[in-house]
């Protein structure tokens, strides 16, 4: 499916372990893994912004998630709230 990462990296676990080496398989798995520690790191930081009240710092933070995962977590409700 678009945009789940973490299962994209766990079939692309199971299907290197199958088939050993597969270099598009480990290219296809670094760039989704890349995704999620990205979402993971951003998100971490819009937290922190949120609490120290910086909303436009939370707001940039989520909707760098939002271009490549607006599924992630409440990254779309967390937009809309601080939008209004």
């Amino acid at each position: 499916l678009d945009s789940d990462f973490e299962g994209a990296v766990g079939k692309y676990d199971e299907l290197l372990l199958e088939n050993g080496f597969y270099k598009d398989a480990l290219s296809r798995r670094k760039t989704c893994l890349g995704f999620v520690e990205l979402a993971g790191r951003l998100y971490g930081e819009a937290k922190q912004a949120k609490q120290a009240k910086q909303a436009a710092v939370r707001l940039e933070k989520l909707r760098q998630i939002a271009v490549f995962w607006p599924e992630y977590k409440d990254v779309e409700q967390q937009i809309a709230k601080i939008q209004g």
